[in-house]
């Protein structure tokens, strides 16, 4: 049993608890000086030296967990927003879309604010 933090009403026992990002940052990560050793394989295998080389990505900034019929508003919003746009899932900023189905969820009706 978990309380949806989207409609505020518990969950059933038993029910798959869904977590929905509300907010995502873009983050640069930066190279490492000097690589890094990792193990990979069996047990006595030597650690193999991996370069990293840094790049761009995103981070979650807010998640909230969601019942089963809260998280399905929410990927149909996201789901519309796309569509709206109509651009490839590819090309579109993920972190605007993300943001702007949390705004629509969160206006919506008699679903509470996050």
């Amino acid at each position: 049993m978990f309380r949806c933090q989207i409609c505020e009403r518990v969950a059933p026992a038993g029910t798959k608890a869904e977590r929905i990002t509300v907010a995502r940052r873009s983050k640069t990560y930066a190279v490492r000086s000097r690589p890094v050793a990792r193990r990979r394989g069996r047990r006595g295998s030597s650690a193999r030296k991996i370069i990293d080389k840094g790049g761009e990505g995103h981070e979650i900034v807010q998640e909230v967990i969601a019942c089963e019929d809260c998280a399905a508003d929410y990927k149909a919003k996201q789901a519309a927003i796309r569509a709206e746009r109509e651009v490839a899932p590819e090309v579109v900023d993920e972190e605007t879309i993300v943001e702007e189905a949390a705004a629509g969820l969160a206006a919506g009706g008699d679903t509470a604010a996050i």
